[in-house]
């Protein structure tokens, strides 16, 4: 009974998940908290019988040979460590425990929802909730309900994510394995659902007016030409020219490269979290305290001047550097590392497989990696649950079952 309430608790919480408000209740984000009770049946599952204990054993046994969750849970520590020292001890226990959630997901997808064995589940609670909300996002683009952005006066579409930066996030954790699912499924219906879902993605990539994001694309689409057809090249050109006619995104486009204005905000926030890492070179200023601490007038003041006070540092691998560490920072950074090599070597052995998900994995981690070059899609909740269950799919397939 209750391994099935688990596993039913876990597809309701990932397809829920993108879709439900972000609504605060005593300073808890619901998701953080759904995320809290799923912990604590899944504690409550691995000591309800002595054969769940004996696979709670193995499984210690089995994670103590992974080198990605051996780093997670390193990174974890650092993290709260980190709580000692942090000025918001509130922000570094949250941040730390959103963390948590992250590993633990990868834990539970790898030992209990295998891509072997549930691919078709794991595939409906991803692309279903994808559906609703990429139409939610075209009911936006007509009618406004529920846009709070809008950049000189044009409203940019955020669907349930919230923000339209993190709308365009999780359609590129998406787009790419869709992309694939399209070209290689043989059901006609089945296949006309992907192409719709691409056809909306795009759609609402576009008006979500993330240049970022529009980057992302065209790094996944040269990435899909070298690794599954280079006739995507034609296709990433076709999209060039058709958004260079529109004005706006032409002027938003030509704004990354030329516009010295409009790139600013994001340069001083970089400037000042090198100005935290010499002043705090090994230890870091503390998890999830850089947003925090640069509300500091005094410390910097040109933050206030073009109003970028309580920002993050749109920079994830700097952000972590900043705030817990060189040392910190390359546990994280490592994370990454064993991830794509992963994902490279078992896309080698298995992209002839479920339709080619691990291609379509291994592009988006790329383009993810990218993406947070220049924004914080790694903590915001949301985005970063759909990647690490993308990410977690393909790292399982070769994982080994207890049974």
């Amino acid at each position: 009974m209750i391994n099935k309430l688990f596993r039913l608790s876990f597809i309701g919480y990932l397809f829920l998940y993108p879709l439900i408000p972000t609504i605060v209740i005593e300073k808890l984000p619901v998701g953080d908290l759904l995320m809290l009770l799923y912990m604590v049946l899944f504690f409550i599952k691995s000591i309800s019988s002595k054969n769940e204990c004996k696979k709670l054993l193995w499984r210690l046994k089995d994670s103590s040979k992974d080198l990605i969750i051996i780093s997670m849970i390193i990174t974890i520590v650092i993290m709260g460590i980190s709580t000692v020292y942090a000025s918001s001890k509130t922000l570094a226990i949250s941040e730390s425990f959103r963390y948590l959630t992250y590993l633990i997901l990868y834990i539970v997808i790898k030992y209990e929802f295998n891509i072997k064995n549930n691919f078709s589940k794991l595939k409906f609670i991803l692309i279903v909730p994808a559906f609703i909300s990429f139409s939610y996002g075209i009911v936006q683009y007509f009618t406004g309900i529920g846009v709070t952005v809008d950049t000189n006066g044009v409203l940019r579409m955020e669907s349930t994510l919230g923000y339209p930066t993190a709308f365009a996030a999780y359609i590129i954790v998406l787009i790419f394995p869709l992309m694939i699912f399209s070209l290689k499924e043989k059901n006609i219906k089945i296949r006309i659902f992907y192409l719709t879902n691409v056809a909306l993605g795009i759609i609402n990539l576009i008006f979500s007016y993330s240049r970022n994001g529009w980057l992302a694309l065209a790094l996944g689409m040269v990435l899909l030409a070298i690794l599954y057809n280079i006739k995507f090249l034609y296709l990433l050109l076709s999209f060039g020219a058709v958004g260079l006619l529109i004005p706006f995104i032409r002027k938003r486009f030509l704004q990354l490269a030329f516009s010295s204005t409009v790139n600013e905000g994001r340069l001083k926030l970089w400037e000042a979290a090198f100005k935290m890492i010499k002043d705090h070179p090994l230890k870091g200023i503390g998890n999830g305290n850089f947003s925090y601490l640069i509300n500091d007038v005094e410390k910097f003041p040109e933050l206030y001047a073009i109003g970028h006070s309580g920002f993050p540092t749109h920079n994830s691998y700097l952000k972590m550097w900043c705030e817990i560490g060189p040392i910190g920072g390359l546990l994280f950074l490592s994370t990454y590392i064993f991830m794509g090599i992963k994902l490279y070597i078992n896309n080698t052995k298995y992209s002839t497989k479920f339709l080619g998900f691990t291609t379509g994995a291994l592009i988006t981690f790329f383009t993810f990696l990218f993406l947070n070059l220049f924004d914080n899609m790694m903590f915001t909740p949301k985005v970063m649950t759909i990647f690490i269950t993308v990410v977690s799919m393909s790292l399982t397939i070769s994982s080994k079952d207890y049974n």
